[in-house]
């Protein structure tokens, strides 16, 4: 006998092991699910048919065992495919006692009558149950309260009727243009407490979250149960305690619309919003629960059609007024309900093949290029070849299944050991080096790097991170509120930022160290979208929505000085920024349409200023191959790897070469005849940067930089050559946190003469509290919210040196540690004024040699000041000017000022210099996305500098740039290549011209420097190199780091941060045909140090925004000295292949493979990105 139960997926459930009984009552079991793939789920029973087996698709099996003596029924023990096992026990009653996992962790429960479970007592504590137990009760009120090990409750109640609640809803809270059954509000509610409204409140209804259920259909189901109507699982509507009703209706309802239809999905979901309007979103579906229109509430529409059998995908259309753009098409469908070739709204094709798991094979994309994927015969995943000979990565695997070695295309190997929970506990390098991980219960509890250093984590009973130590012994702690929400950070200097919420846990006030600083949030009445927000320097930001929750307007009021507003447009047919009005004019968005290249991608942009148009050209795979502004453009072309090969613009045509089929690059030549030429260590050195060589047409030198790093990746030497002058080099130190702590420059003799000694130290907060140059040192004072408030002479002075043999050294008498190469190194109080120093070295022999020293300390005392939001004001030198949006707007240097103008998207776009009151120059700048690309004369018509990475057109005459590994510009080169003018830089980026005349405003780590103020600018802050920080606090608060103010981790000569704000992952909505149609969202990595982004295809030539932009993006936390495995993994995987090989799987292998966590961003279906949406 066999029954089959069809699903509308495609799916199909078979019914085939009979009881044997051949009349009525027999039972027929399950034994095979089958997914919509075809990939079989098979079910094994034994003769008293007790389910023993259960065997997946490629016939690895998990057994069932039933070894209670008492009850042969009752399951014992579940053990996998592996030989790893659970084991279940029962107490007297029968009743479920224990549950023990694979790695010997307990979960045992305590019961009440009728089996009601009262506890449940895992190695994390106890959490406890309560029930309903008044039968008077029981039949028109449930309620279910849990309570955690450490006492935070949260509880659910059912009620038939609830006299507290109104029957029904007010009429101004009721959509218009929504057919809503507004009565009996007050029967068949479920209201719950969570714990923070259980703590605040309970036993208030109206701080419950109540869900109204819709009931069943009389004619269908017995009318009443205990004298009441039946109700469903299905809601009618929804009411958080500060919202407004969320109403949902459905297909097939009756009229009265408090019954349930045929559908659980619902066809609109409304509400009323604070001006009254109905926000509504509406859908429809096919007989198999397919959507087939998805109407957003402006009305934007977008259709998708299926084959016959109302599964498989075959068209998807814009069908908004007045459009039926063509989105994608999806043919030559398998069995298996795969398509075999995807034509994007360009009309761009790619064909992919399977084999007979529904495992892709093969994918050819428009360019015919193919990638390869092989299986093994457990069809898992052996090889990925991408479209160039060699280009290939492998995968093994360990005797449980899981990945043991990844290889990238060019044999670079990493390996994973797990625990027996399938946990990574090491990850081992080429160089022997590996990383480690330890574990207490479920949960992280050690980290320890390629170095031996260890990070440890502690956890309360909720599993939430309670604190964390890192190597230097600083340790950041989170306290949690019992109620649920984090209540409080305290950093690793005892400065705690605190946070307080309402009942719906959303932050009213952010408190900072001070007890003073705060900001503050008010939300809409309607909804939880950001009303508005009051700065500490009582600043008004407010936000107005579309119907969409996309942002109309940001305004500023009460501000210290005028902020205009920026004003948003969106187009009628696809949710996408259509105009930007700003305080300089309106920016103008256009889009390729359907069917040609580049097909709803950015067309064009066009600003407030004349002729000042960027427009974009796309090739087959949607990489843009030219951007021109006013018809000036600059083209790039690709290999079959994704990678630039070429680019050309005003300078000419730049040529690019790669190591072997890696994203390295291996050479650049340039239109005046230099070349650079960059070289790596081996596989033992993690293929990290060892040359870069940047050559004269000649061949001779122009500059060249060698390094080489610690095994975590910090860079210990860096020797720079200018022409074929000697070389220099310096030699770095750091302390268990990375930072930055010594810098010796010093000549490459036999016998090395130190050219500039550098110290640094630093507090627990990461504010840098001395820097020494030679023998002056210079301390700063730091205030609760790690703002520098004052800078003097004198400090903690260091001492380094040798011994000529193993001896004990002591300065002023205190013991110094000496390494293994007879080095030591150790610091003495230096007050202002002169200090005398004594260093004693004794031999193992008890002999005594003693140095004197003494050192003068002198120098000008510095008092800084800041407004309420941290912004710098003065520093007894310069003065600072800042508004509403903490934007830089002048810097004032004696009779100097400097004015800055900025757009909508915080970029300066305008710079007035002045002498005296009298204007000396007048700048405007276009940017191209977060790049600036021109600078114009003060009415914008005539282009005086163009700007590209490789160089700038000044009065159209080229000049030519040669960097380092940060980006820092150490050469301006003419068309013949002649140095210009050469610069050098100190460890934290001060800048100094050796050679010529300054020739340009691109500085240390390429950021835009302005000479008036001394102050680097990146995207969104000012660096001054000066102090070793920014200016102004980080606009992401502390997605960016508990210190506001700290600089590249304080590891100046690895780190950069062009945004001014890590690795990210960041997300935003899908697009194109294939990810429009599953509302599918898109990840990718962002990588601060410069501005280079990675997702899962084409990653060479990403052009995502990263954070600023809009998308979703979130800091991986310890990702500091990781950047280059994330992003190094991320590029090496190169198939793009949903669910097997897509941009969410990078993301969790790369992170998984350094050993990271997923700060747990959007998630590839299911959300919509409405993050990414409302944030636009």
């Amino acid at each position: 006998v066999r029954y089959e139960r069809r699903l509308r997926d495609g799916g199909v459930e078979v019914f085939a092991q009979s009881d044997g009984v051949i009349t009525a009552g027999r039972h027929i079991y399950l034994t095979d699910v089958i997914d919509p793939q075809g990939l079989t789920l098979h079910f094994t029973y034994d003769a008293t048919l007790r389910l023993v087996a259960v065997t997946d698709a490629i016939g690895l099996v998990t057994t069932l065992s039933y070894d209670l003596a008492s009850d042969s029924t009752k399951i014992t023990k579940v053990t996998d495919p592996y030989g790893r096992f659970s084991t279940v026990t029962y107490n007297g009653a029968g009743e479920l006692a224990s549950i023990t996992d694979v790695i010997g962790l307990t979960s045992s429960f305590g019961y009440g009558p009728g089996d009601f479970v009262t506890s449940l007592t895992t190695p994390y504590g106890t959490t406890q149950f309560t029930h309903e137990t008044d039968p008077s009760q029981t039949n028109s009120q449930r309620f279910i309260q849990a309570t955690d090990p450490l006492g935070g409750s949260e509880r659910v109640e059912f009620r038939y009727a609830t006299t507290a609640l109104a029957a029904t809803a007010p009429a101004n809270q009721v959509p218009t243009g929504f057919a809503a059954y507004n009565q009996n509000l007050d029967h068949y509610n479920s209201l719950y407490w969570d714990k923070r409204a259980m703590a605040l409140y309970p036993g208030d209804d109206s701080k419950a979250t109540i869900t109204h259920w819709l009931l069943y259909l009389y004619q269908s189901y017995t009318p009443v149960f205990f004298g009441h109507a039946w109700s469903t699982s299905v809601p009618h509507s929804i009411k958080r305690p500060l919202e407004n009703r969320i109403w949902y209706a459905y297909a097939d309802q009756n009229t009265m619309g408090s019954y349930v239809g045929f559908w659980t999905q619902p066809t609109q979901v409304a509400r009323v919003l604070d001006d009254g309007t109905s926000q509504i979103s509406q859908a429809t579906y096919n007989a198999q629960g397919q959507a087939t229109t998805r109407t957003d509430p402006l009305g934007r529409q977008t259709t998708y059609l299926y084959a016959a059998n109302g599964i498989d995908l075959a068209e998807t259309r814009q069908t908004s007024p007045g459009v039926t753009d063509l989105l994608g098409t999806f043919t030559s469908y398998t069995a298996r309900h795969q398509p075999q070739t995807v034509t994007d709204a360009a009309g761009q094709t790619t064909t992919l093949t399977y084999n007979a798991f529904g495992q892709v094979l093969t994918s050819t994309n428009a360019r015919s290029e193919t990638t390869t994927l092989v299986y093994d015969t457990d069809q898992r995943l052996q090889s990925v070849t991408a479209p160039m000979t060699g280009a290939v990565t492998t995968y093994t695997y360990d005797s449980d299944g899981r990945v043991r070695t990844v290889t990238q295309p060019d044999g670079y190997a990493v390996t994973t050991d797990y625990d027996v929970f399938d946990r990574p506990t090491r990850v081992t390098y080429p160089d022997g080096t590996a990383e480690l991980l330890a574990y207490i219960r479920l949960d992280v509890s050690a980290r320890t790097d390629r170095l031996g250093r260890t990070t440890r984590y502690f956890y309360d009973p909720l599993r939430r991170l309670r604190a964390t130590r890192d190597p230097a012994g600083r340790t950041v702690t989170q306290q949690w509120c019992t109620c649920g929400s984090l209540d409080k950070l305290i950093d690793a200097k005892g400065q705690a930022t605190t946070w307080e919420r309402d009942v719906q846990a959303r932050v009213t006030r952010e408190v900072r160290a001070d007890g003073t600083t705060a900001t503050q949030h008010a939300y809409e009445s309607t909804t939880s979208r950001l009303k508005m927000l009051t700065d500490p320097k009582g600043q008004v930001t407010t936000y107005t929505y579309n119907l969409d929750d996309s942002v109309q307007q940001v305004a500023y009021t009460n501000a210290t000085i005028a902020t205009p507003s920026v004003s948003y447009t969106y187009s009628p047919a696809y949710a996408r920024l259509a105009t930007m009005v700003d305080g300089t004019g309106t920016t103008a968005y256009a889009y390729h349409p359907s069917g040609e290249m580049g097909a709803t991608r950015m067309a064009s942009v066009d600003g407030p200023l004349t002729n000042d148009t960027i427009t974009y050209e796309y090739d087959e795979l949607g990489r843009v191959v030219s951007r021109a502004i006013n018809g000036v453009a600059a083209t790039q072309a690709y290999d079959a790897l994704g990678r630039v090969t070429t680019e050309t613009n005003v300078l000419g045509t730049f040529g690019y070469g790669y190591d072997g089929v890696t994203a390295r690059l291996a050479s650049v030549t340039y239109p005046n005849g230099q070349t650079s030429a960059y070289t790596y260590f081996s596989h033992a050195g993690d293929d990290r940067l060892q040359t870069i060589h940047h050559q004269k047409p000649d061949t001779s030198t122009l500059s060249k930089f060698d390094y080489t790093y610690d095994a975590v990746g910090n860079i210990l030497s860096w020797q720079q050559q200018a022409d074929s002058a000697p070389p220099t080099v310096y030699q770095f130190g750091y302390d268990a946190a990375d930072q930055l702590t010594a810098a010796t420059n010093q000549t490459t003799d036999p016998t090395p003469t130190v050219l500039k000694r550098y110290a640094y130290a630093y507090d627990p907060a990461g504010n840098r509290a001395s820097e020494q140059i030679d023998d002056a040192v210079t301390s700063g004072n730091h205030d609760a919210l790690n703002r520098l408030t004052s800078q003097q002479a004198g400090g903690a002075l260091a001492f380094n040196g040798t011994v000529s043999e193993p001896a004990s050294v002591t300065i002023q008498g205190k013991p110094v540690t000496v390494d293994s190469t007879n080095r030591f190194r150790g610091s003495v109080p230096a007050p202002n004024g002169t200090t005398t120093v004594v260093i004693a070295a004794t031999d193992g022999s008890g002999n005594q040699s003693t140095a004197t020293y003494e050192v003068d300390q002198a120098s000008t005392s510095k008092a800084f000041t800041y407004d309420a939001n941290g912004n710098l004001t003065s520093d007894g030198t310069r003065t600072f000017e800042w508004d509403a949006r903490n934007q830089l707007i002048a810097v004032n240097v004696g009779t100097h000022r400097s004015e800055f103008t900025y757009d909508g998207l915080q970029r300066r776009i305008r710079v007035v210099e002045k002498e005296s009151g009298v204007t000396q120059s007048d700048t405007r700048v276009l940017w191209c996305r977060v790049q600036i690309c021109e600078d114009r004369n003060a009415d914008g018509t005539t282009v005086t500098r163009r700007t590209f990475q490789q160089g700038e057109q000044v009065a159209g005459v080229g000049r030519f740039f040669a960097s380092d590994h940060l980006g820092s510009v150490t050469e301006v080169t003419d068309g013949m290549s002649a140095v210009l003018v050469r610069y050098a830089f100190d460890p934290w980026g001060r800048r100094t011209v050796t050679t010529g005349t300054d020739a340009t405003n691109v500085g240390y780590a390429a950021y835009q420097w302005r000479t008036n103020g001394d102050v680097s600018f990146t995207l969104h802050r000012g660096y001054d190199a000066e102090l070793g920080r920014w200016l102004s606090q980080d606009p992401i608060g502390f997605q960016g780091g508990s210190n506001y103010f700290a600089y590249a981790e304080n590891n100046p000569v690895r780190f950069t941060d062009p945004l001014g704000l890590a690795i990210w992952v960041c997300t935003r909505k899908g697009r194109g045909a294939v990810m429009e149609a599953f509302n599918a969202n898109h990840s990718y990595f962002w990588d601060d140090r410069n501005g280079s982004c990675c997702g899962a295809s084409n990653q060479e030539s990403c052009h995502e925004g990263g954070p600023g932009s809009g998308d979703v993006c979130k800091k991986v936390a310890e990702s500091e000295g990781k950047e280059d495995d994330i992003m190094k993994c991320c590029k090496g995987q190169k198939a793009y292949i949903p669910l097997v090989n897509d941009c969410f799987t990078d993301v969790k292998q790369c992170l998984g493979g350094a050993g990271l966590k997923n700060p747990n961003n959007v998630g590839r279906f299911g959300q919509n990105c409405d993050q990414c949406e409302k944030k636009k």
